[in-house]
């Protein structure tokens, strides 16, 4: 029994430290991922999970890269059509909870570009609508992830989404320049082309 017993002692030990070895491999690839230095607007919300982070919005280890970026937002407080386009989809899906994906067309050098909005409580815009600027387009909630929102934007070579697509970091796009959150102004014009965005949730 005891010999028995040393034995299992040293299994759990190797499997031990063979955990503590990932752990800290993935603490390290997390250390890694450059986070941008962002230029927030006034009373800007602020970002909880960059993209290609491994870190949650609320602290926790993500098995993959973040593929958006996750946003401060309130219960109550709206997600902002992030530039005009077309409602692409509007649903439920397991693990996004209601989202939208917003289709805004060719952008000059000739991909197409979609942003998508995730984890919403209620969806207030339908597939085939067409939608404007800082139009409110759903609420983030409680039956969503009460606390942030979801943003993301997508790009490819085809109408064929999701065939040849790929996601990108939403902190490239900005109407002010790349990492220059971009708060939507009613009284702003901005340019169609290039396609650019401003933030999907409200600055006050």
């Amino acid at each position: 029994m005891k010999h028995g017993s040393t034995k299992t002692d040293k299994v759990h030990l190797l499997l031990a430290v063979s955990l503590l070895a990932a752990a800290t491999a993935l603490l390290s690839n997390c250390a890694m991922v450059q986070v941008p230095e962002i230029i927030y607007p006034p009373n800007a919300p602020r970002v909880l999970s960059h993209y290609g982070s491994f870190r949650g919005p609320g602290g926790g280890i993500r098995g993959s890269p973040h593929r958006g970026i996750d946003i401060e937002a309130k219960t109550g407080e709206p997600v902002l059509a992030a530039a005009d386009g077309t409602v692409w989809s509007a649903g439920w899906t397991n693990g996004a909870e209601y989202r939208i994906s917003i289709a805004h067309g060719r952008d000059a050098d000739s991909n197409y570009v979609m942003t998508i909005y995730f984890h919403n409580s209620q969806n207030l815009v339908e597939k085939g609508q067409k939608v404007k600027r800082g139009q409110e387009i759903a609420l983030p909630g409680s039956t969503g992830r009460t606390g942030f929102t979801h943003f993301g934007v997508m790009r490819g070579s085809t109408r064929e989404y999701p065939k040849d697509w790929s996601d990108i970091d939403p902190h490239e796009y900005w109407v002010d320049g790349p990492d220059r959150i971009t708060c939507f102004d009613p009284t702003r014009s901005y340019p169609s082309s290039p396609i650019r965005f401003t933030y999907p949730v409200e600055c006050k």
